[in-house]
């Protein structure tokens, strides 16, 4: 059995099955697998770190019930930070088996609380821009524990990460700390693939599923998913 974990996006603070449904059913159809969304608890009414910890025990019970089966993570924008930092509890605090085969990380949400020229410069062409980040990351955390959620994204050692694919726009507000992330995860040698398009927005896989430019990013995303299984 082949079960792919999706950690949907939202800035903590939306998502959830009704937004993410079209999207899992595509990879499910497409991927020959199981596709499970985690719906975890959102903020302003449950703050850091109740997401994470809800999307650690909520994988770790699945990965437990289900000890023949295959898996690989998936998730975009914030639920991509909610995958890292759950594979890398996963991978210190329990004994991964099966282990996990692959990350799909879909224009992730690396660094929460920075604030690069991207962000600024790429407003124009994204339908996020830095307030909205901003009050989404203040929504779900406090001042003191900023720093630690920063890190739990990057706290995975990425030489010994499964392999990862990385696919994101330059276009998108989130352009320059995907592509700090990328380039840390090359110099650590991390198994790592990743798809930069032009003129595009945050997320546009799952947004605009039906464009053009969505179907071909998409059967990239599959072929990924399949040739790591």
């Amino acid at each position: 059995q082949h079960i792919v974990v999706y950690f949907h996006g939202g800035g903590f603070v939306i998502g959830g099955k009704d937004v993410y449904r079209n999207f899992c059913s595509l990879l499910a159809q497409e991927s020959n697998s199981a596709v499970v969304l985690l719906d975890y608890r959102l903020a302003p009414e449950y703050k850091y770190p109740t997401a994470h910890l809800d999307c650690f025990s909520m994988t770790k019970v699945l990965i437990e019930q289900h000890p023949e089966a295959k898996f690989q993570f998936a998730g975009d924008s914030a639920g991509a930070s909610l995958l890292l930092a759950t594979y890398h509890q996963l991978t210190t605090k329990c004994q991964l088996n099966p282990p996990v085969l692959s990350l799909l990380l879909i224009s992730p949400w690396v660094s929460p609380n920075s604030m690069d020229s991207a962000m600024i410069n790429n407003e124009a062409d994204d339908y996020l821009n830095h307030r909205i980040l901003t009050r989404w990351f203040n929504a779900y955390c406090d001042e003191n524990d900023q720093g630690a959620l920063q890190q739990s994204c990057h706290n995975i050692p990425l030489n010994a990460s499964p392999p990862m694919l990385i696919q994101y726009s330059a276009s998108e507000v989130m352009a320059d700390q995907i592509a700090a992330f990328k380039e840390k995860a090359i110099t650590e040698g991390a198994p790592i693939e990743y798809d930069e398009f032009e003129s595009l927005f945050h997320n546009f896989q799952i947004i605009g599923m039906q464009t053009r430019e969505g179907k071909v990013a998409n059967r990239k995303i599959i072929d990924f998913l399949l040739a790591h299984r």
